[in-house]
């Protein structure tokens, strides 16, 4: 080992370990009589929530944390189910209702409760009330205009949707069913990031609407092999110093960050992507899936930057989600994932350093603590400080940081709904990656270029790797 680099790896040690001893030592014992006074304070409010007349329950830690959405900058979760024949209304919302509303699991507990409640506010507290009005047909639709005729018809009737903001004096969710001139169906879900996070609601869809669930739906997740006993420790060890790093970091600078938001949306994709394409590329470079998916979408801004003219900067930042899920146990309709700072390179037009980078950067997050030391803080902060406090602190967070970038594996076999066969989702499905982008008009006009590029960008990673394995 060089030296230099094992005296520098002692020294950032030896820097996380003062932070630690200061901030346990010194600022944890000035901040608990508050803390044991905020608990007091909470433990009374759960008491009168309890209290209530009306059937009550509190919303989790994690789940309250969307409630501070913007009508510019909405939490909402949007996905898209594309299927090769006709979904008639009436036979969906029969399907929706039956096997996924009224779903039960052991103990004939409701799976998904929280589609037939409605999130308010009790003593300063958010919880969730049965909607005693609740109907299916509220909450399933028909699109009315005229079919679309192509998929650039269909953005823009999707785009029109995600624009909106949900309902929240009915349960918040909403699937729209667009029939296409082709004969076939697209189903758009759109659900508030309360209900839960992009991992448990493909979950509960891809469990509890098809007509038969697949073997295997999530992959193995983030510390899967690992000692917990060893990833909490580290990340209590070092949590103090990471998380004032990210909190002290200068916002992301680029021609993404800075305009104001409209709230009007654009939604595209690029679709049937070979997984084995993409697999070829990560075992020639011994790489993953996800380095290799996160490098060419590096590449497509790098193009996309380039092809308007604006300056390229070294990199771009962006919120990484990762499911923190234990590997076993009863699903949950909430969230369970924490929020790390990745930069996609941008920095050359080299693919293969692209990748490389990409690789340097996930390997450093996959060893790295942060991802357990920031779900513990989320954890923390909402339960023991005030939503005020916590709300200013995940709004400096969100600044720093131009997009968000999510990867959610889905099944890897053929599925339908309603005997129709589903086609394609914005999600890796049935052995194909299709690449969703969703942006503010203000920040993108045209995501349907950066989404045409990554396809282009993956075509172009992999004779790069052909090109140097015929060198070698």
């Amino acid at each position: 080992m060089n030296p230099e680099l094992a005296v520098a790896g002692l020294a950032m040690w030896a820097v996380r370990l003062v932070c630690s001893c200061l901030f346990y030592s010194i600022f944890v014992p000035l901040l608990l009589p508050f803390e044991l006074a905020y608990a007091f304070y909470s433990s009374y409010l759960q008491f009168l929530i309890k209290s209530c007349v009306e059937r009550l329950e509190m919303v989790g830690n994690l789940d309250a944390i969307w409630m501070q959405d913007t009508p510019d900058n909405r939490a909402i979760i949007n996905g898209v189910l594309v299927l090769r024949d006709q979904l008639r209304l009436e036979q969906l919302r029969e399907l929706v209702q039956g096997k996924l509303v009224e779903a039960t699991a052991r103990g004939n507990r409701r799976v998904a409760a929280k589609f037939q409640q409605i999130v308010s506010k009790r003593y300063r507290r958010y919880v969730w009330r049965e909607d005693e009005a609740y109907s299916v047909r509220n909450h399933v639709i028909e699109h009315e205009g005229r079919p679309p005729a192509c998929q650039a018809e269909l953005e823009e009737i999707l785009s029109e949707y995600c624009s909106q903001g949900l309902n929240m004096q009915r349960p918040p969710w909403l699937i729209v069913l667009v029939p296409t001139a082709e004969g076939g169906s697209v189903l758009l879900f759109r659900g508030h990031h309360v209900i839960g996070d992009g991992v448990s609601l493909t979950t509960l869809m891809m469990t509890y609407l098809v007509d038969k669930p697949p073997a295997q739906i999530t992959p193995v997740r983030f510390g899967s092999g690992r000692s917990k006993f060893w990833m909490f420790a580290k990340a209590v060890l070092e949590a103090p110093y990471l998380l004032g790093r990210d909190l002290l970091q200068a916002d992301d600078r680029s021609p993404l960050h800075g305009p104001a938001l409209s709230g009007r949306k654009r939604l595209a994709w690029i679709r049937d992507i070979p997984l084995a394409q993409v697999k070829r590329v990560r075992q020639a470079t011994d790489s993953t899936v996800n380095d290799v998916l996160m490098a060419c979408l590096a590449s497509s801004f790098r193009r996309y930057f380039l092809r308007r003219g604006w300056a390229i900067p070294g990199s771009l930042k962006a919120y990484v989600p990762i499911d923190m899920r234990p590997r076993s146990g009863e699903f949950e309709l909430d969230n369970q994932f924490s929020l790390i700072f990745m930069g996609l390179d941008l920095s050359n037009g080299d693919p293969l350093k692209t990748l490389r980078q990409t690789k340097r950067s996930m390997n450093r997050i996959k060893a790295s603590s942060l991802p357990v030391a920031n779900y513990l803080a989320m954890i923390y902060c909402m339960a023991n400080l005030p939503a005020w406090i916590c709300e200013a602190l995940f709004e400096v967070l969100a600044k720093k940081s131009s997009l968000i970038l999510s990867n959610v594996p889905g099944p890897a076999e053929q599925l339908s709904i309603g005997g129709q066969r589903l086609g394609v989702s914005i999600l890796s499905y049935n052995n194909q990656v299709s690449v969703g982008v969703i942006t503010d008009t203000n920040i993108m006009e045209d995501p349907q270029q950066l989404a045409a590029d990554f396809k282009a960008c993956l075509n172009q990673l992999e004779r790069a790797v052909k090109q140097g394995r015929n060198e070698d």
